[in-house]
């Protein structure tokens, strides 16, 4: 393992312990031997447990949403791959985080297709990226994280995409996880069962209307044999039960699909049909 991942996996189980993640990003940010402070990783990684603290802590406008979108928007204009698509994927969603997280409300559905908009043009350069450099130089497992990422941004569009269209923008929302849920329950890496979660769908709490986790997604994008996840985690494998033509290429097929959508093309109405059956089938197994 990674000294960067090792420090990623200690912060996971520091979480679950229940300490503060402000007393320990500094402490794990200076374990990355391979990754100073400046380098796109580790910048990445403060980002996300500014964002985390944030979700928890911060009113719309406080500190660590300022000091997580500073981070993001300097990753999104870097070279840094596939990092500065992550970058760019938050980023689009952080008028959302702060509407569910600071005002505990669900966004406007302008916000909302704003927030989908901007997501669905990330996804589309990352797609771009990833056919350019597929017969380029670009390091295997950066490219393996690079469709991981995109994986998750397929499921997190089509559900978006249905939500605008069936106008459930304030009553059914998905979106990305924070980094406390994604890395899951981690306990000295011997949890014989996962947790972790990459997109939270919200509904209405009962007593009082605010956004609560209602449904909880993790996304694979191939069918390789993992530990088994949580009872309450629906695991999705893009490549085979979201699979159309094209296997293999789920997940830009998906981003094709919802990019047609939103223009003027012949192929609209196939592009339409695909993605019902899709969004679908990720209801079915929502339940």
């Amino acid at each position: 393992m990674s000294s960067f991942k090792g420090a990623v996996h200690e912060i996971g189980y520091n979480y679950n312990i229940g300490e503060t993640p402000a007393n320990i990003a500094i402490r794990q940010l200076t374990r990355i031997s391979h990754d100073s402070p400046a380098k796109p990783s580790a910048m990445y990684l403060a980002g996300e447990i500014n964002l985390q603290e944030a979700s928890q802590y911060d009113a719309a406008n406080g500190p660590h949403y300022q000091a997580a979108g500073a981070t993001y928007l300097a990753l999104k204009e870097s070279d840094a791959m596939p990092i500065k698509y992550q970058a760019g994927w938050r980023m689009a969603q952080l008028p959302i985080y702060r509407r569910i997280y600071a005002a505990r409300e669900f966004p406007t559905r302008e916000q909302a297709i704003k927030t989908y908009i901007a997501g669905l043009g990330v996804a589309n350069n990352l797609c771009l990226d990833l056919v350019k450099r597929k017969n380029h130089e670009y390091h295997d497992r950066n490219r393996a994280e690079a469709s991981g990422v995109l994986a998750e941004m397929a499921v997190w569009g089509l559900l978006l995409h249905f939500s605008i269209k069936e106008g459930l923008t304030d009553c059914w929302l998905p979106s990305q996880s924070m980094l406390k849920d994604d890395l899951g329950c981690i306990l000295k890496y011997k949890s014989t069962m996962r947790s972790g979660v990459d997109i939270n769908i919200f509904t209405p709490d009962d007593n009082d209307s605010a956004p609560v986790t209602a449904y909880k997604i993790q996304v694979k994008k191939s069918a390789k044999i993992y530990k088994p996840y949580w009872p309450d985690v629906t695991k999705i494998t893009v490549d085979t039960e979201l699979a159309s033509d094209n296997p293999g290429n789920a997940s830009i097929e998906i981003i094709k699909d919802l990019s047609n959508l939103n223009g003027v093309y012949r192929k609209n109405i196939d592009a339409r049909a695909r993605t019902s059956e899709l969004i679908v089938r990720i209801l079915a197994k929502l339940g």
